[in-house]
């Protein structure tokens, strides 16, 4: 297990035995991977690279009483195919005992804190602060030799089931869903029709989330209801869908294969300017997916929430941070 380690100064034994034992229940779950190379300068890149800062941590304090045993896991940008992130910075108090850097039984990059003890008035904080290479997506230079795919792999299935107001069952969807022209062996232009068909039906209109059925019902709904719409319609044709999750925004990304029987994720913005087959956000890459499965939760949730745990006279206050410090752009 690879776990950034400080001095705890007078913190006793039976505290750190105590603060070990829940952190190892707590994060029974997680894969440890070595901290990500923390790097000074940015990568090299090609047109349509564009490289930021993305500050990610937390602040917590125990302002109502002595607080013992807190635990976190803050979800982190990760690599992905079209991004590469390094640290270049971190910024850890003195009261933090472990922070381990990891995959959470999701799959999804987070950092998990341990802070075995905050006396009233303390505070401690963790800071890391990522360089994000993110390359933009190209479409196809021959679309129409990519196919729905004849077996989906067991890693890519999850993503053609009921997602949490991925409503995939829902008998309007399914009925609008059968009035799209499709064709198997012509997925990208049947794709591209459930593209133009949400956009056709479904107004942008800025308020609260309400999910793919209610969008297609009121003809307008925000950003995540118009992506998880389309979402829903690509699952019922067959074709693996899912939502891409960045700062403030969310896209979405098809699986399809080629010739060959190699399967690609391709990505499309439903709000906005028409862009298929690439988008023009360019911030980091957050999270892939809209089904995870988060400890004391009875239900899926579509992102990945941070979490924070303590005992204790007080219980902790806590202020999770995730910030886009700047960006420019690589040629």
């Amino acid at each position: 297990m690879i776990t950034r380690c400080f001095h705890l100064g007078t913190t006793t034994f039976l505290g750190l035995l105590a603060s070990a034992m829940v952190a190892a229940l707590v994060w029974a779950q997680l894969t440890v991977l070595p901290p990500p190379v923390i790097a000074a300068t940015a990568r090299k890149g090609t047109a349509k690279t564009h490289v930021h800062r993305y500050l990610v941590g937390m602040t917590v304090g125990a302002s109502a009483g002595d607080c013992q045993q807190i635990v976190s896991a803050i979800p982190v940008p990760g690599d992905w195919p079209e991004q590469e992130v390094s640290i270049v910075d971190e910024d850890f108090s003195h009261h933090i005992q472990s922070v381990q850097y990891g995959k959470d039984n999701n799959g999804i990059d987070v950092i998990q804190v341990s802070v075995p003890y905050l006396a009233q008035g303390e505070s401690a904080k963790v800071l890391v602060t990522y360089e994000v290479t993110r390359r933009l997506p190209v479409p196809p230079h021959d679309a129409t030799s990519w196919h729905k795919p004849t077996k989906v792999p067991r890693k890519v299935r999850s993503y053609l089931g009921h997602s949490p107001l991925i409503e995939v069952r829902n008998g309007k969807i399914r009925r609008l869903s059968k009035a799209i022209a499709w064709s198997d062996d012509e997925a990208w232009q049947g794709v591209q029709s459930i593209y133009d068909t949400v956009r056709d039906k479904v107004t942008f209109q800025n308020g609260p989330l309400r999910g793919a059925a209610r969008a297609l019902q009121k003809g307008a709904g925000n950003h995540e209801d118009i992506t998880s719409l389309f979402i829903a319609l690509c699952r019922i044709k067959g074709v693996p869908a899912r939502t891409v999750w960045v700062p403030d925004q969310c896209y979405a990304e098809f699986y399809l294969e080629d010739s060959d029987g190699h399967g690609q994720w391709f990505v499309c913005q439903l709000t906005g300017n028409a862009d298929f087959g690439t988008t023009n956000h360019t911030g980091p890459v957050l999270q892939k997916g809209d089904n995870f499965k988060v400890r004391n939760r009875r239900k899926p949730v579509r992102f990945v929430p941070e979490t924070l745990s303590g005992a204790g006279q007080g219980q902790p206050n806590v202020n999770f941070i995730r910030q886009l410090q700047r960006g420019h752009a690589v040629q």
